[in-house]
């Protein structure tokens, strides 16, 4: 089942927003920091196609909606999820802490622009 929500996934348009929002926040991180922009780039993308349908699977099971907090522990979640796959991935370049800030920068813009939008 969770193979058929990635490719379903895929045609939903969270997947590519947070890819193009978190995109931008990373290149303008790894220049920041002068770190190799293709390989965080290609890192984070990765990333996120695992953890997004993971997220979608989890909020269409829930037959009365999901509510703001518990979307929030969800997204928490995720994002340390998000930050042990960044530092296992480039614990070279990036300390735990700085994978962890990465990680929350990155899901807070693109949660709080995803809260914008009617997706």
């Amino acid at each position: 089942m969770l193979p058929l929500f990635v490719i379903g996934s895929l045609v939903s348009l969270a997947l590519p927003l947070t890819a193009i929002i978190e995109g931008i926040v990373v290149l303008i991180y790894a220049r920041a920091r002068n770190y190799t922009r293709f390989t965080l780039l290609t890192l984070v993308t990765a990333i996120n196609l695992l953890t997004q349908p993971a997220l979608w699977f989890i909020v269409s099971r829930q037959s009365n909606g999901i509510s703001l907090g518990v979307l929030v522990i969800i997204e928490c979640f995720i994002w340390l999820v998000e930050a042990v796959l960044i530092y296992g991935l480039q614990r070279h370049k990036l300390s735990f802490a700085a994978s962890l800030k990465l990680s929350a920068l990155l899901n807070i813009v693109s949660f709080a622009i995803g809260l914008l939008l009617p997706v």
